[in-house]
């Protein structure tokens, strides 16, 4: 019976017919996902999804009522935290993972669709993969009712993705001495101006004239000079410079931890540098590290 189910689903999505935007009200959700669906919905503000739309205001019986959440989980941001799929089918297995499904679940067409009951709701869920991440759609009706069930195959067949200028994930931090753009997801310690997830943090010192004055060099007048001299100091010169466009840093094995491997670059300053690190708990593999040298080479140091 689900192998029918499957096949049917599939076939609605893939064969030529009437639009299943005919009769639907276009809703931009201003984060790169059109949603189609009826008119008289309106957007709420949630806690906990970026954007909420609902028709409770404008209908009378329960039954009709229904609200639709949309997430979104950058490329870089489940990076961040330890996790990286390979398509939708790999992503949507993982959100779909902790929940009793109702009746299947599985990639139809370009997206993964699943759906269950919790408590009074009734949800399909729809994750789709675009604009350099990850979209899942919730819609949600009261699980008594009779006619909305079968209407959210046509609206999650309806949804669109369209490209946008930006990361949806990111954002800039602001300690008042630099600024560095990042994913949502990393917390920041504002005393210490660290950030950091389970998985990776980045940290940062001041590096004055007086810091290298004290061991001995006078001030490098470029960032590839003073990376150099601070590798002579801490005896690394045997380990590998490397460079990303004008970014210059290398990786080292933590004396302290083993098993946290760092990165390692400095950022021209008014007087010296800013030393920046970057920690993995790991080897940093090809996933990791071009995810921190790109947060590093975002740095705009303003003392």
């Amino acid at each position: 019976m689900k192998k029918i189910l499957v096949l049917v689903l599939a076939l609605a999505f893939l064969l030529p017919g009437c639009s299943a935007k005919s009769n639907l009200k276009e809703y931009d959700t201003g984060m790169g996902l059109k949603l189609y669906l009826p008119s008289g919905f309106d957007k709420f503000d949630s806690e906990d999804f970026p954007y909420a739309i609902s028709n409770e205001d404008n209908v009378k019986l329960d039954s009709a009522k229904m609200v639709v959440f949309v997430a979104y989980e950058g490329v870089d941001g489940l990076k961040a935290q330890g996790l990286e799929y390979k398509n939708i089918k790999e992503y949507g297995e993982a959100v779909s993972g902790d929940e009793q499904i109702k009746t299947t679940a599985g990639v139809v067409g370009d997206r993964y669709i699943f759906d269950y009951d919790y408590e009074e709701f009734y949800y399909k869920v729809v994750c789709l993969q675009g604009n350099e991440g990850y979209y899942i759609v919730n819609f949600c009706c009261f699980n008594d009712s009779k006619e909305l069930p079968s209407r959210f195959d046509e609206y999650a067949k309806a949804i669109v993705i369209t490209p946008i200028s930006g990361q949806l994930d990111y954002q800039t931090f602001d300690n008042g001495y630099f600024t560095i753009d990042m994913p949502y997801c990393m917390k920041e310690d504002e005393e210490n101006i660290e950030y950091y997830t389970d998985y990776v943090d980045v940290t940062f010192d001041h590096y004055d004239s007086e810091s290298f004055e004290s061991i001995g060099y006078s001030c490098p007048a470029t960032e590839k000079e003073a990376i150099e001299v601070v590798r002579e100091y801490w005896g690394d010169t045997a380990l590998e410079l490397l460079n990303d466009g004008d970014m210059y840093y290398y990786i080292y094995q933590s004396e302290d931890y083993p098993d946290v491997s760092v990165l390692f670059t400095l950022k021209k300053a008014s007087d010296g540098y800013l030393a920046c690190k970057g920690s993995y708990y790991g080897d940093m593999t090809d996933m990791e590290m071009p995810l921190v040298v790109k947060w590093f080479k975002s740095i705009k140091v303003n003392f």
